[in-house]
């Protein structure tokens, strides 16, 4: 049986949007040698139901660990399984890397506020890092309309300048980027997709990053 004694610490801090940032801690002691941290971030209101049902399920060993390569040759995104190459890479949860092709990352929420406000950071985050970093300056920023899995949606496109010189980066210097909400079925989809100059043609998106998003004309 489990000798369970759960401590929780929560730091508030200053958060991407006008809403804070939680970081919380939870200490789970299985006995006197085995202690485990359960670690949340949060931006914006807290979920304390959620919190409590994962440390549970946690406790309960109900959260099913899931393992894969690094390299992955399709990946679900919404409810479509999307076709890559064995030369993709995992950056982080939900952020891939195609080789030679950009970047995708996304995050899936049931409900639209929770949506909005996690594309308003991801956007707040985006001019915040470029005026922090002087060697990154956006250059372009529009709105567009694309296909997402034959869903219309209004995305926002930025196009940044690395002023380093191109020797030194190995490749191009312009970084494209693309952030939307699609809404599938009862889902709210947030994408970010990402990729530089030279690995596209001009006005279009790299051939592997084709097969997720179209750019209507």
């Amino acid at each position: 049986s489990l000798n369970t004694e759960n401590i929780t610490y929560v730091l508030v801090e200053k958060g991407y949007s006008a809403k804070p940032r939680y970081l919380i801690y939870t200490f789970v002691k299985f006995n006197e040698n085995n202690t485990k941290l359960i670690h949340f971030i949060i931006e914006g209101d807290r979920d304390k139901k959620l919190e409590q049902n994962f440390v549970t399920a946690f406790l309960n060993n109900k959260i099913n660990a899931t393992y894969m390569d690094f390299k992955k040759d399709s990946v679900k995104i919404g409810n479509k399984n999307y076709q890559f190459s064995n030369n993709n890479t995992w950056v982080g949860p939900h952020n891939i890397r195609c080789e030679n092709f950009g970047q995708i990352s996304w995050a899936e929420f049931y409900l639209k506020d929770k949506a909005d406000l996690y594309m308003e950071v991801n956007k707040i985050f985006i001019k915040s890092n470029k005026k922090n970093i002087p060697k990154i300056k956006i250059i372009e920023e529009k709105e567009i309309q694309i296909l997402f899995d034959n869903i219309e949606c209004k995305a926002t496109y930025y196009k940044s300048k690395i002023n380093i010189p191109k020797i030194l980066i190995g490749g191009s210097n312009i970084l494209n980027a693309y952030t939307f909400i699609a809404k599938i079925n009862n889902k709210y989809v947030c994408i970010n997709i990402s990729y530089y100059d030279d690995e596209a043609p001009i006005n279009e998106l790299p051939k592997k990053l084709n097969n997720i998003m179209l750019i209507k004309k």
